[in-house]
């Protein structure tokens, strides 16, 4: 019978390194605050592992957490994480912590980068995210069109297609709708460069589309990231008043607490509502306080780079096919792959199989629903050794494309180097839908540009 980890040997080497780990992402949040008001985006990520896997075995420890559900079904048929996944942590962090100062000194990706961002800077910021989210809400109208809109907002966080019956080949509309999602990364350059008519015109579309999206995806991960990490953002790049930015931090942070605390059982309460007509009172994920909240959603990661040892070490192929279809070519429907006879190159074809299957069974469950995360995918891919490699190359990339906007000059500096950013932070979730998705969102906004470009030099030879 398993036992929980402050009963397990070895218990002070885990605690050491995990406290090592907690220390250098600590570090990691203060610096990339301090170097560019986008390091924000940068310290979401960095908390979200931070909190996920250092600080889950220290509170378990220490008796401040008693584990959530995610704790308790992988105990159901595994021994406690012990030294193996803390070192894996902890080489992660010595990689994180050596590629952001590589980042920040690198001419040699820094002029990479410059090189790659170019043609965004000629993009129109405000055309582009009219252009975004008009084209997210088409697919939305043409989904409610095709699929009942009960069965869309019911089935709203449900991971099966079969209620969809035969419509189920339509859903791959809800993910072209998520291109709105990029518009938050132009805000930088529409709030410096279009007057307020442009500017609450593009803040009315967006809220717009992230009460739909939510609505239909119940994604809490979409409200902090479209919602709290711009206001953060902003918080932190504005010159207002110190007690202003104190106030509106403690807004986004009751914001932020709510949606965690709440953002759950929303979906119970829409699909009752649709359903049976009857109204119910939204419940607390956890009733034992906002961290013990907080932990239980993030201490998958945890218990996933376990998991990822485990697999690798009993032979198990690493996704490595997997995460490379989802980001070179994931973005194309599996059914057109089918219909040319290449359905074996989209990374649905794993099945059971798929990173996300396989670590989901190691929590006793079958419904696909705990993506391994950033450190615990690096575990699968390989022990120790690979925890030093995406460590490194995460914060590598982060720093360098941070350093755009600040060294820049140019005046779409900051919505490029969040562009770049979220790009990142997608891609290193290892999800492959999310790499897929962000794939595609960098494939249409390059083609804005090139576009742009090309009608803008068109214009000057007619001119001639």
């Amino acid at each position: 019978m398993p036992t929980a980890i402050g009963e397990s040997t070895g218990q002070l080497p885990v605690l050491i390194v995990c406290g090592y780990a907690v220390a250098v992402n600590l570090y990691l949040m203060y610096v990339s605050w301090r170097k560019s008001p986008l390091g924000v985006i940068a310290a979401l990520a960095i908390v979200q592992i931070l909190l996920g896997t250092a600080v889950v075995p220290i509170a378990i420890a220490a008796g401040l957490y008693g584990g959530g559900y995610q704790a308790n079904q992988y105990l159901l048929q595994n021994d406690p994480p012990g030294i193996a996944a803390a070192a894996h942590l902890g080489l992660f962090s010595i990689g994180g912590i050596v590629g952001w100062h590589f980042g920040l000194r690198s001419r040699l990706s820094r002029g990479v980068v410059t090189v790659l961002s170019r043609p965004l800077f000629k993009l129109d910021a405000f055309r582009c995210v009219v252009f975004l989210l008009c084209l997210s809400f088409c697919c939305y109208i043409t989904l409610f069109v095709l699929i009942d809109w009960d069965v869309l907002l019911v089935n709203a966080r449900g991971g099966s297609r079969e209620p969809y019956g035969e419509k189920q080949g339509y859903l791959f509309l809800k993910s072209l709708a998520s291109l709105g999602m990029w518009a938050v990364c132009f805000l930088p350059s529409i709030c410096k460069y279009c007057n307020r008519r442009k500017i609450c015109f593009v803040l009315a579309l967006l809220l717009l589309y992230i009460l739909i999206t939510f609505a239909t995806s119940i994604s809490r991960n979409l409200l902090l990231w479209s919602v709290v990490a711009p206001i953060a953002v902003f918080v932190r790049y504005s010159r207002v008043r110190r007690s202003l930015k104190v106030l509106a931090a403690l807004a986004v942070l009751v914001f932020a607490a709510s949606v965690l605390v709440y953002g759950k059982s929303y979906n119970q309460v829409q699909r009752r509502i649709l359903s049976d007509g009857e109204w119910s009172s939204l419940q607390s994920a956890n009733d034992e306080g906002l961290a013990s909240t907080v932990i239980s959603n993030l201490e998958f990661q945890w218990y996933s780079i376990d998991a990822g040892i485990e697999n690798f070490l009993s032979g198990n192929p690493p996704p490595v096919g997997e995460l490379g279809l989802s980001l070179a070519i994931g973005y194309i429907p599996s059914r057109i792959l089918d219909a040319i006879n290449l359905g074996f190159l989209s990374y649905n074809s794993y099945g059971d199989c798929s990173v996300i299957a396989v670590n989901s069974s190691a929590f006793s469950l079958s419904d696909w629903t705990i993506p391994p995360g950033t450190v615990g995918s690096s575990a699968y891919l390989g022990p120790w050794v690979m925890g030093l490699v995406v460590g490194f190359l995460f914060l590598y990339l982060l720093a360098t494309v941070l350093q755009l906007s600040c060294h820049s000059g140019l005046g779409h500096a900051c919505s490029v180097s969040w562009f770049f950013a979220l790009l990142l932070v997608n891609w290193f979730s290892f999800i492959p839908m999310a790499c897929a998705l962000a794939t595609f969102a960098a494939l249409v906004i390059f083609t804005l540009s090139f576009i742009r470009t090309f009608t803008s030099r068109w214009s000057e030879v007619a001119s001639w």
